[in-house]
């Protein structure tokens, strides 16, 4: 497993080893193996990134970006789980949706030469602009990119904002809140969707099957 963490938010501190430790969980849980970014934010932050990668217009929970070989190759698939309004679902969330776009060269944010410089400064077209999925892009840019078959390329987008409230909102802690936000993220780049009610429901199972592994309590959607 090849992991980068980035914060760009103080709403809530982020226990590194605690996201890598389920992250690494829920990889073996499924025989996975991962290349990932996992991008901590606001909801400012995060509104931006929905409005510009999903042309949705407010702040939604978590945006996954999957970097598999079609998408390097083509476009970028991206989810989200947009669980923040009408029509509701158990948890009074929306129940989500999946969309395949083309991801934007530049988006106005924050930055300084590309990249991640430290943890305020943010440069796509990889969200978190971490240097191990760069990398990545640039040696194969222009070429096949060829993954083994169990290695998960991608990047998820959590915003701790939205969990700190939601957290509160549905009485669970905000680990447990970014943990559910972490393992939905991870269950797309799995394959998983929830765009069809039969496949959402399936995928919500699994969710609460990790999270009740991970020792999390949280409601999830069914």
């Amino acid at each position: 497993m090849k992991l980068e963490i980035i914060n760009l938010q103080k709403h809530y501190p982020i226990d590194k080893n605690s996201i890598k430790k389920i992250v690494r969980s829920v990889l073996k849980f499924e025989k996975k193996d991962g290349e990932l970014n996992v991008v901590f934010t606001d909801n400012k932050l995060i509104k931006e990134i929905n409005k510009t990668f999903l042309g949705h217009n407010y702040a939604t929970d978590v945006i996954t970006f999957a970097y598999d070989e079609a998408s390097l190759n083509n476009d970028k698939a991206s989810y989200n789980l947009d669980r923040i309004a009408p029509p509701c679902n158990n948890r009074g969330l929306k129940g989500g949706d999946q969309e395949r776009v083309t991801v934007h060269p530049h988006l106005n944010l924050p930055h300084q030469g590309g990249g991640i410089q430290g943890d305020n400064e943010y440069s796509p077209p990889l969200v978190g602009g971490g240097s191990l999925l760069q990398e990545r892009t640039k040696k194969t840019a222009g070429k096949k990119v060829a993954l083994r078959g169990n290695t998960l390329t991608g990047e998820i987008i959590i915003s701790v904002e939205m969990a700190k409230k939601l957290a509160q909102k549905h009485d669970c802690t905000v680990e447990g809140e970014i943990a559910l936000y972490l393992v939905h993220g991870l269950l797309h780049l799995f394959g998983y969707n929830d765009k069809q009610k039969k496949e959402a429901k399936k995928m919500h199972h699994r969710e609460g099957e990790l999270l009740s592994d991970l020792g999390f309590r949280v409601p999830v959607p069914h």
